[in-house]
């Protein structure tokens, strides 16, 4: 489980980063100015590749996920 878990994070990391990258190519930026930017762009895009990609790989659905972690809280 651990290998799988290692696989698809590097996985979603190479579509982040390939994401990031052709996002912030589209405009000239300073380099401070462009890292950040970049910084912030592959943060939110491998959030939404981990928000769009697990539940689905799990063989489930966002909404099943949520009501079934509200579910663990409760019972604490």
């Amino acid at each position: 489980q651990i290998g799988g878990a290692l696989i698809l994070s590097a996985t979603l990391s190479a579509m982040a980063i390939t994401i990031t990258n052709w996002l912030t190519q589209l405009a000239a930026l300073g380099p401070i100015f462009a890292f950040l930017l970049s910084g912030t762009v592959f943060c939110l895009v491998y959030a939404g590749l981990m928000l769009i990609m697990l539940p689905r790989l799990m063989g489930t659905s966002v909404g099943n996920l949520l009501t079934e972690y509200r579910q663990v809280k409760g019972d604490q």
